[in-house]
């Protein structure tokens, strides 16, 4: 009777540990890039969250302000405030309240009708130019709405990062990124 040769298989061959080694890292690569993908995703969920709740906000304290009738011996009386100013910290008087605002306010800082928060929504200033610590702008238009200009007035509200902002080319048109663009018409009840 013929022995038989006996292979013995001690353990994996260079090609195998280079073929396994190879896989691995391709899949780390893989995995790294996803991560990086949730995390760029989360920070800009965050800052459109942000910036619909900065925007919400400014739209309630425009909508808070006076834009009413009284009564006045049987007789409706339009009110309307037109001086209050809600770009300031804390409402005041000295501003331009509902006013009209200018056609272009939406596009770039305008007195009475911007105002610049910090990455924690703290107002931080007011005006054309952000503050050295601002992270979002914010304004806002007031146009009477033309069907009906003594009893209904239409405003939008835009909040953007300062970073996008000055990216963006002029005037401002439509959303784009993070920003949030809240709209609404304000009616006068009897």
């Amino acid at each position: 009777m013929a022995k038989k040769a006996v292979l013995s298989v001690a353990g994996f061959t260079l090609i195998e540990v280079l073929i396994a080694i190879a896989l691995l890292v391709l899949s780390a690569i893989g995995v790294a890039q996803l991560v990086s993908v949730a995390t760029m995703s989360v920070r800009a969920s965050r800052e459109q969250t942000t910036t619909v709740l900065l925007a919400a906000a400014k739209m309630e304290q425009l909508r808070a302000l006076d834009w009413t009738y009284t009564s006045v011996g049987g007789i409706a009386i339009e009110r309307s405030d037109l001086t209050t100013n809600v770009s300031s910290q804390s409402l005041s008087e000295g501003g331009v309240g509902l006013s009209a605002s200018p056609s272009d306010t939406l596009s770039a800082g305008t007195s009475f009708y911007a105002d610049y928060l910090d990455a924690q929504g703290r107002w931080v200033g007011s005006g054309r130019t952000p503050p050295i610590d601002a992270v979002y702008a914010r304004r806002w238009a007031i146009q009477p709405l033309a069907a009906d200009p003594s009893r209904a007035l239409l405003i939008q509200v835009l909040v953007t990062t300062v970073q996008q902002d000055r990216q963006r080319p002029r005037p401002w048109t439509m959303r784009s990124g993070t920003e949030a663009a809240l709209v609404s018409v304000l009616t006068r009840k009897r």
